[in-house]
């Protein structure tokens, strides 16, 4: 009978610790026990990040190669300037000391000196084709000048057409459609730069007249250009 007893207990001891023994392998619930799931082949590795220098007044090659050394992209536009010399940058996009990922690509807007035409100019501006007429009994020929119309008053403008102008150049620009729908002006600035050529011819002295003959093209860019000089102070 004592035998009996002591092969029962020691089957249940037998039995506790193999319990015992896989509740310690198993693991618990915030033990990690897969490893991390690779990613799919073909996954383009992640994009560090730069910060953007600054380049606005340096040379156009110059730009480009501490652009590019930063592996960002160059995407290079032109502007007239009379203020930066030709060939410098004059403004940047993104904005020096920005953070942005390897591949941006970073806008940089370069001059080409002044606007042919300007007194900043530093070349002689190029003149529209003249045809002389000799008129007698004048000994000295009268030049009649026929150029042709400017680009600037051909389709609908945005702001980048109107970027690094100056405040004269942008009323010429605004009251170029009223000159060519024969406005008198009262300005004598204006009505002495529209007086040297030969197809202005003034008729009228009522602005509600020459606005009808306007067409809704050059009603659009007198519009955008007045609210341009009006956000840049310079509406007179």
């Amino acid at each position: 009978m004592t035998t009996l007893r002591l092969n029962w207990m020691a089957t249940v001891i037998a039995a506790a610790l193999t319990v015992s023994t896989a509740c310690t392998k198993m693991p618990t619930p915030n033990q990690v026990t897969a490893n991390p799931t690779p990613a799919p082949p073909g996954t383009p590795p992640k994009r560090a990040e730069v910060e953007v220098p600054d380049v606005v007044g340096v040379k156009e090659s110059q730009a480009r190669e501490v652009i590019e050394a930063l592996k960002l992209e160059t995407d290079v536009r032109t502007s007239f300037s009379a203020s930066v010399p030709a060939g410098q940058v004059i403004s940047q996009s993104p904005k020096k000391e920005t953070t942005v990922r390897e591949g941006t690509t970073v806008l940089v807007r370069v001059s080409t000196g002044p606007e042919p035409g300007t007194a900043s100019a530093q070349t002689a501006p190029e003149r529209p084709a003249v045809t002389t007429v000799y008129v007698t009994p004048t000994p000295a020929p009268r030049i009649v000048e026929r150029p042709a119309a400017p680009t600037y008053s051909v389709g609908r403008l945005s702001d980048s057409d109107l970027y690094g102008k100056s405040r004269s150049q942008l009323d010429i620009m605004r009251n170029l459609p009223y000159a060519r729908h024969g406005y008198r002006f009262k300005r004598g600035d204006l009505l002495s730069y529209f007086s040297q050529f030969s197809w202005y011819e003034p008729d009228t002295s009522s602005m509600g007249t020459v606005e009808r003959r306007l067409s809704s093209t050059e009603r659009y860019n007198v519009q955008l250009i007045q609210a341009y000089q009006q956000r840049n102070g310079m509406l007179r």
